[in-house]
């Protein structure tokens, strides 16, 4: 059950940051779409691993030609002078019937910056 709600959780985040990253994405003359904009979230707790949602902020959107996507957020957390991190990958089948590997990687660095990437991209 932790591990659907996880799956689940991650899945409306990336879905509602890329919908609304892509609305307002420019193309960088390459061909992938580049958002670059402050849009904060409270990121939830089972992409970041911590006991509570973390507010934190958007600075890179990208989506290439290919069908891959990657979302950077930024934050902060108290400094414990430990680096830690928390990856997390999962697969779903979206409801077009696409099969999707999507990976997430949450960073604290020993100062308390906090850094989430999240990726997906169709599966081969």
């Amino acid at each position: 059950m932790k591990t659907l709600l996880k799956k689940a959780a991650a899945l409306f985040v990336f879905a509602i940051l890329s919908c609304a990253s892509a609305a307002q994405a420019q193309s960088n003359g390459k061909g992938a779409f580049v958002a670059k904009y402050d849009y904060s979230v409270c990121m939830t707790a089972q992409l970041t691993g911590l006991s509570a949602c973390l507010e934190m902020t958007q600075t890179s959107y990208v989506l290439h030609p290919n069908g891959k996507a990657k979302s950077v957020f930024v934050g902060q957390v108290p400094a414990t002078g430990v680096r830690t991190t928390f990856p997390s990958s999962w697969q779903e089948r979206g409801e077009d019937g696409v099969l999707r590997d999507y990976t997430s990687s949450f960073v604290v660095s020993s100062d308390g910056s906090a850094k989430l990437t999240l990726n997906g991209e169709e599966h081969e």
